[in-house]
């Protein structure tokens, strides 16, 4: 009997399976390829968007218009993160994930926008700056360079460990808002505003009429020898989006900068540690801000994150891709060695100007792997260049474009004057001037527990960066130059912190500046300990759990406490926290012991244990801290007048006159007649966005005992409390055509200014003239 057709046995492909219903039921290669990066890639965008419309919603909820935030919403994806992202892969290459790709391309984006504004002032183009992003098309002409543009990364995050960097985000954000964005209220207001704030402003101001900048606090000091680059950033974003420059620094800057700064710190955690979760854990460990939360009255946060220093939060992205850089110099990758010095050459160039702090804190991480490759004989001739053109590039930066040590001395332990308990225990007046800290040891009623007490606060704030001497004890650390260079890094900023006495406290900047390489550090050190002793993690991810919850329940309870002000108070204070930290360090410590010896018999789940624990804490306080943080009400206008006046006048300075005016004025301290003057009132040069001949002084590095042209402070104060034509006419001469008479504790205008200058403006205390043409 001959078999019908649906008899017949089918082919097979040895398998067992039909392929022709195979071709039929399972989707092509292709397919399945695109469907698989839909289903990775999805989750992630949703919640990256999610983080988006938070941020969007803080920034509305702050008073700023929902086209400004649309318009810098626009300028960071077109003009900082496409282009950069296309120069940073016709450079170096994919590295990795869109994450990095984008992270690392967006800070690319920040130095190529510091050229493109440089060439556009140079050439009087501003109008034209917002279309510098078209020039880095020319990108994808190249064969080569248009491969490794369109390069697919293939390290995709886990979506758990993507969505913990998304939250460490989410609570800068939070934090930002609380601490900042509902502090300083857009202008008119009665608001005192922080005076760096007014300096950085006038800077932005000056960035968006000129290159290279002058000083227009006052119109004489000459070209600006200070880190500048934020003001510069600043500036393009204001000509690039058409949005106010005001709006700029105290609404919309700070989100985008500062979140990129946490997800370059998960980046180069990645990169170091090849581990999504280390990554996570070191983006988490940044977005905090206090460290330790049991002993609030000491005083023991760190202000990284805080936008009151623009050139602080700035000079973050620039030191991380520079590290980043750097990392693929001294642990060699395969492909283009030639790509990663051209990005460490930029990116160089671009930290210079950042802060004067960035570049030396990486200069000494530099050294330090120097050595190391020494010792290790590896890499010695790449470290040895690196560290000598790093030198160069430090040493010239200092003097063109990163000044900023006016004020700064030699004085040990100077940085930990600044805490409550030497404040209340010693008295608020610090004399900067002896080669140690005075009143460690002898002030009366503490001796030496003051002293003991101070260096515990001081190395709670350093916490973080105490991860430098992990290498020392861990074999996989101790044999990769990567992790002597953040090392260095973290050594290095506590130098300068133990060891300069600064009025301002500006040795803080270093070790800000270097929190992300010891959040880098200490978590890579812990994924390390993990994999090599405690493969499921069990043990670590318990101790770690139940020090988050001690510290949330302890922390809360702590936190929301009322402070004793007294002096026996704070001493009793001091004297706990002494206690209570060195039990706490002893339980650290016996659970280290604890875990070598069981790792001696065999079990090494505990090794983890200690360090687990610290970063536990130092994470949890994070959140914990925003919370109870009470944000500041803006202050009564009758208390605050003055200022409202200020910031008043300022909104018709910017809609009235020209932005290449030089306007004068009488009021120049912040203290009124008080003495010494503290110069720093920056509302005309700030708010009023226009230069003055004589404004505030204060940051002079020339004004070390006052303004250093008394000759023309006295003209200038003539001008307005004694008017003459010959007065007036010299400051004519000197350019200014616009008056700002203010009538302030210790100075009081003339009303005869009338007859030589034609009043434009009166409002309280504030009268505006102009003053006529020259014949």
């Amino acid at each position: 009997m001959r078999p019908g057709p649906t008899s017949v046995a089918p082919a097979t492909d040895g398998t067992g399976s039909d392929p022709g219903l195979k071709s039929q039921a399972a989707p092509p290669p292709a397919a399945r390829s695109s469907r698989s990066w839909v289903r990775r890639t999805l989750p992630a965008l949703l919640v990256a968007l999610a983080l988006a419309v938070y941020a969007a919603y803080v920034l509305l909820d702050s008073g700023t218009r929902p086209a400004d935030v649309r318009s810098y919403a626009l300028y960071w994806a077109l003009c900082l993160v496409v282009p950069g992202t296309l120069v940073f892969k016709a450079i170096r290459g994919t590295a990795g994930s869109w994450l990095a790709d984008l992270a690392l391309g967006a800070t690319t984006g920040l130095v190529c926008e510091l050229a493109a504004w440089a060439i556009a002032e140079s050439l009087g183009l501003q109008e034209q700056l917002r279309f510098w992003p078209v020039l880095t098309l020319v990108l994808l002409a190249p064969r080569g360079t248009r491969s490794r543009v369109l390069e697919r990364p293939t390290r995709p995050w886990s979506l758990p460990a993507f969505t913990l960097v998304t939250a460490a985000c989410a609570q800068v954000v939070w934090q930002v808002y609380r601490t900042y964005l509902q502090a300083w209220p857009l202008p008119p207001t009665g608001r005192v505003y922080y005076p760096d704030l007014m300096w950085h402003l006038g800077l932005v101001n000056e960035a968006t009429r000129s290159f290279p900048l002058g000083t227009p606090q006052v119109v004489d000091g000459g070209l600006l020898v200070y880190h500048w680059f934020s003001d510069a950033h600043l500036a393009a974003a204001s000509l690039i989006t058409g949005v106010n420059t005001t709006t700029v620094l105290l609404r919309l800057w700070a989100l985008p900068v500062l979140v990129l700064g946490v997800a370059l710190t998960a980046v180069l955690a990645r990169r170091v540690g090849a581990s999504d979760w280390a990554a996570a854990g070191a983006a988490a460990l940044m977005s905090t801000t206090v460290t330790v939360p049991f002993w609030p009255s000491m005083w023991t946060g760190s202000n990284h994150l805080n936008p009151l220093s623009p050139s602080q939060v700035y000079s973050v992205p620039f030191t991380l891709l520079l590290v980043y850089s750097l990392v693929d110099l001294v642990r060699p990758r395969t492909g283009s060695r030639r790509g990663a010095v051209v990005l460490a050459v930029l990116a160089a160039l671009g930290t210079s100007g950042t802060k004067s702090s960035a570049l030396p804190i990486v200069l000494a991480g530099v050294a330090l792997a120097t050595a190391a490759a020494v010792l290790l004989r590896r890499q010695r001739r790449t470290l040895l260049a690196l560290l000598a053109c790093l030198a160069v590039v430090t040493a010239a930066a200092h003097q063109l474009v990163a000044g900023g040590s006016f004020g700064a001395g030699f004085q040990l332990f100077s940085a930990l004057s600044l805490t409550r308990p030497y404040r209340v225990l010693h008295g608020q007046t610090v004399d900067f001037t002896t080669r140690v800290l005075a009143g460690l040891t002898d002030t009366p009623g503490v001796g030496p527990l003051l002293f003991v007490g101070l260096v515990l606060i001081g190395a709670l704030m350093v916490l973080r960066l105490l991860a430098a001497f992990l290498p020392l004890f861990q074999r996989t650390l101790r044999g990769d130059l990567a992790a002597w260079l953040l090392s260095g890094i973290c050594l290095g900023s506590l130098v300068p912190f133990l060891a300069l006495g600064h009025i301002g406290y500006s040795e803080f900047y270093f070790v800000f500046g270097a929190v992300p390489f010891g959040c880098v550090l200490a978590m890579w050190s812990l994924s390390t300990l993990v994999d090599e002793n405690d493969p499921g993690a069990r043990v670590t991810a318990i101790v770690g759990a139940c020090a988050a919850i001690v510290t949330l329940v302890l922390g809360w309870i702590r936190l929301r406490s009322p402070m004793g002000s007294s002096r026996a108070a704070v001493v009793d204070d001091l004297r706990s926290f002494v206690i209570g930290l060195a039990v706490t360090a002893l339980v650290l410590a016996t659970l280290v012991v604890v875990g070598l010896l069981r790792r001696r018999r065999g079990d090494a789940r505990w090794v983890p244990a200690a360090l687990a624990a610290v970063v536990a804490v130092v994470v949890a306080s994070g959140p914990l801290n925003v919370a109870v943080s009470e944000t500041t009400e803006p202050a009564p206008p009758r208390q605050y007048a003055l200022p409202l006046a200020q910031s008043t006048a300022a909104l018709w300075v910017k809609r009235n006159v020209p932005l290449d005016a030089v306007m004068a004025t009488n009021a120049h301290c912040r203290n009124g007649a008080g003495t010494p003057c503290d110069s720093r009132l920056w509302w005309i040069s700030g708010l009023g966005g226009r230069r003055v001949m004589v404004e505030g002084w204060g940051y002079l590095p020339t004004a070390v005992a006052g303004f250093p042209d008394q000759a023309l402070l006295r003209l200038n104060q003539a001008a307005f409390e004694h008017p003459t034509r010959e007065a007036v006419q010299q400051l004519r001469d000197r350019g200014v055509s616009w008056l700002v008479a203010q009538t302030v504790p210790g100075s009081k205008p003339s009303a005869d200014l009338g007859r030589f200058a034609r009043e434009r403006y009166r409002k309280g205390p504030i009268v505006i003239y102009q003053l006529p043409a020259a014949p």
